[in-house]
């Protein structure tokens, strides 16, 4: 797997991912444990570090993009 389930969890699904140049120049990623939404970023889309939890109670990611907001 390109992403291990954070510590606590035993899985990390459903990603929606945002590529280099939609946002920023990084791989942007946002996933769920079912406890938490975690936000993951890379430089390359192989190497992932968690860099954000949501603390939110739920399950599937939606993004979006409506003019250049997120």
């Amino acid at each position: 797997p390109l992403i291990d389930p954070p510590k606590g969890s035993s899985v990390i699904g459903d990603p929606q991912v945002v590529l280099p140049g939609e946002y920023d120049d990084l791989w942007h990623m946002f996933a769920h444990s079912g406890m938490h939404i975690y936000r993951l970023k890379s430089p390359d889309g192989i190497n992932w570090e968690y860099e954000k939890v949501l603390p939110f109670n739920g399950a599937l990611v939606y993004l979006y993009k409506e003019d250049d907001v997120w």
